[in-house]
């Protein structure tokens, strides 16, 4: 970083951000009137390349296309231009890292990028793609496509903000109809390992070429591992040919299955069975979030990002920087020894004493702690006190109301254990007991409803009895009275399930099913805090019994 800033044209050049083989990027500033200014990104072409038509024609080729371009995932191109033979574009200025630098400090803490946050970075990068791909101009009153195709997708090329903004950058090679220059047939351009296989053959290439870098991409996001990269570049192209790469799954257990399978779609040899679209690959990522329940948002990479690089790792501001924007100087301040009537000097800043709060013993009765106002001026400066306030005489024959008594906070209730307790019954289990269980269940007798109903049935029983004697004793015949099914009736919390000699009792509380007379059943209920718990019943011919298992502290009486 200069010492101080070098003026470039209109722009102040803070500090170097970048250079590679063709061009470097300086973080600049442009100053206006009324002490307006802006930050932006400066590429400029080499100096010793300043010479050369081609890479002079990369530079220009990029403006046309990215200045075509307005979206959130596309850094935008704001000027085009030349100081004295350096051509330049003034682009918008990420405050943030690239995916490379990122990955890079993700292996040196020998940690991987969580699965979530890669998805979300490619879905927004796709966003960017997904534009520009589709991006049309009106020509003639209609609408023409462009067909733009980055064909230079890297991790270097992606910028993400601190913000959590995922942005595409360098469009210097990109194919489009608007480019001046077109790629001479079987030049191939780009970087190798992030080819595809047709733009690495020298063939046509579409916008099926940015998919696929974008899976080698997304595959080292997830793995921290590429794909194809060999020892040699000829290696490394017979690898992308041949298209075989290891499920990331298998590198990094933490990655779902489910990408494997969106992994596999992208880096499909064969354009024709890649996703047809930045959309359709887009719309896959979306459809994962979604079935998977993540909640992601840019302020959740952002969080991620500034742990990655702590503010300790980020250089200090450089001076006259888009952040020197510090408060005006004041005037000296002194202290009068009295207070000046008219006079407009500044008083000495108060000093303030740091008060403890009062002891509770202290409180009044209406838990008002009176302090000592603390941002009182103390001193020769200090404000003369207010008259003390006093409250209105109560009216005339009527008495002042009375102060509210203090009540005291009550004290902290422990908090009840949700106990099972038994209690005794009037019907006995036909001398069986519970099995030792905690929680234990409560036996009670059946309510009056149900005893109104048994009583309903006992005097329909003997009606029918007297009727049945009086037909038989008209008929000449004596009928047969048969013992009614033993029955049982299960009471229990909500959410509780129960079994009956281990099949589940379906349908609304409470349940109740038939026994065999003199049969034993094992009955068993599982409910909220407690269970599981059995009970073993044994009934007679005519008799019913119920089984509440509800716990004590929701019991409603024996």
């Amino acid at each position: 970083m200069t010492s101080e800033p070098t003026r470039f044209g209109k722009y102040q050049i803070i500090e170097r951000i970048a250079s590679g083989g063709m061009a470097e990027v300086f973080k600049a500033r442009l100053d206006g009137i009324g002490g307006f200014h802006r930050t932006y990104a400066i590429k400029r072409i080499l100096p010793h390349l300043t010479s050369n038509a081609e890479f002079v024609d990369l530079l220009v080729d990029e403006a046309k296309v990215a200045g075509l371009l307005s979206h959130a995932n596309i850094v935008q191109i704001l000027d085009l231009g030349a100081v004295d033979g350096q051509y330049f574009i003034a682009m918008e200025y990420v405050n943030g890292k690239d995916l490379r630098q990122i990955l890079e400090r993700c292996a040196a803490k020998n940690i991987t990028l969580p699965f979530p946050h890669a998805v979300y970075m490619l879905i927004e990068m796709l966003k960017g793609l997904e534009y520009a791909h589709e991006r049309t101009v009106v020509r003639n009153g209609k609408q023409v496509p462009l067909h733009i195709v980055h064909r230079d997708i890297s991790p270097a090329n992606l910028l993400v903000s601190y913000q959590g903004e995922i942005k595409l950058t360098d469009f210097g090679i990109a194919k489009a109809i608007v480019k001046g220059m077109e790629t001479q047939a079987g030049v191939v351009k780009g970087r190798f390992d992030y080819m595809a296989p047709e733009q690495a053959a020298g063939g046509h290439v579409d916008h099926r070429a940015d998919l696929f870098a974008a899976g080698v991409v997304f595959y080292e996001l997830l793995t921290g591992r590429h794909p194809f990269r060999q020892a040699a570049d000829l290696k490394t192209l017979d690898a992308v040919r041949r298209g075989e790469v290891t499920p990331p799954s298998r590198i990094n257990p933490d990655v779902p299955p489910a990408l494997d399978v969106v992994v596999a779609a992208a880096l499909q040899v064969d354009p024709d069975r890649r996703y047809a679209s930045a959309t359709v690959f887009k719309d896959a990522l979306n459809q994962f979030f979604h079935e998977s329940g993540f909640i992601f948002s840019a302020a959740t990479l952002a969080s991620f990002l500034k742990g990655l690089f702590p503010p300790e790792d980020a250089k200090p501001a450089a001076k006259n920087s888009d952040l020197d924007t510090g408060p005006i100087a004041r005037p000296p301040v002194r202290a009068p020894s009295a207070p000046l009537v008219g006079d407009s000097t500044l008083i000495r800043k108060p000093e303030f004493e740091a008060i403890e709060p009062a002891p509770p013993s202290q409180w009044s009765d209406l838990d008002t702690v009176i302090r000592p106002d603390p941002f009182a001026v103390r001193g020769p400066a200090a404000l003369p006190p207010l008259p003390p306030r006093t409250m209105p005489p109560p009216s005339v024959g009527r008495a002042p109301p009375p102060r509210p008594e203090h009540n005291p906070p009550p004290p902290p209730v422990e908090p009840r254990r949700l106990a099972v307790e038994p209690r005794k019954v009037d019907v006995p289990l036909q001398g069986r007991t519970l099995t030792e269980s905690k929680p234990r269940v409560i036996y009670r007798t059946a309510n009056h409803v149900h005893l109104v109903y048994v009583a309903l049935c006992f005097a329909a029983l003997v009606a029918g009895l007297g009727c049945g004697a009086l037909l038989g004793r008209s008929a000449g015949a004596h009928p047969t009275v048969l013992d009614a099914a033993p029955a049982i009736e299960i009471v229990a919390p909500a959410g509780s399930t129960a079994t009956l000699d281990g099949k589940p009792l379906a349908g609304v509380q409470p349940w109740r099913a038939a026994l065999v007379a003199g049969v034993p059943v094992v009955v068993r209920v599982q409910g909220p805090g407690f269970g599981p718990v059995d009970a073993h019943v044994q009934l007679s011919a005519n008799q019913l019994r119920v089984l509440d298992f509800t716990p004590l502290a929701s019991a409603k009486g024996p």
